[in-house]
């Protein structure tokens, strides 16, 4: 059982991964087809990750989900150890989510200690995006 933070980025992560000996071990990983089909390669469905919210954590846990126990979404907002932190680096971040899954996974379980966001079905996001495209298409 792996635990994965991930700091996304539109063409890029920095993922953190804490390993079954409790080494924590990052690294950047390009979101380009096959760079991040290798990242692919090595989950299992023993691992869980954790993704901070950005425009493409939605593709992103599509991608995931099928491969491994469970994906959670960040909300960053209410996150307050990234949202409060004077240290602000991507590889801290993912740090601070790899440890606070693994926490919630193996101890707690509590919503306040990893908040989330809500993943609507594929579906509810293909009507969003066409909603969207109306509105800017009517302005």
């Amino acid at each position: 059982m792996k635990f994965y933070g991930i700091d996304l980025h539109h063409d890029s992560f920095i993922a953190a991964i804490i390993d079954e000996n409790n080494q924590i071990t990052t690294r950047k990983v390009s979101l380009h087809l096959k760079k991040f089909t290798e990242f692919l390669k090595e989950l299992s469905k023993d691992d869980y990750v954790a993704v901070e919210a950005s425009t493409n954590s939605f593709w992103f846990y599509d991608q995931v989900i099928v491969l491994v126990k469970e994906c959670f979404i960040i909300n960053p907002w209410k996150f307050l150890q990234i949202y409060k932190s004077n240290k602000k680096t991507d590889k801290i971040d993912a740090k601070k989510i790899a440890k606070r899954l693994r926490y919630r996974i193996l101890c707690d379980w509590d919503e306040d200690d990893l908040p989330t966001v809500y993943v609507p079905t594929h579906e509810v996001r293909e009507l969003r995006s066409l909603f969207n495209s109306y509105k800017m298409l009517i302005k």
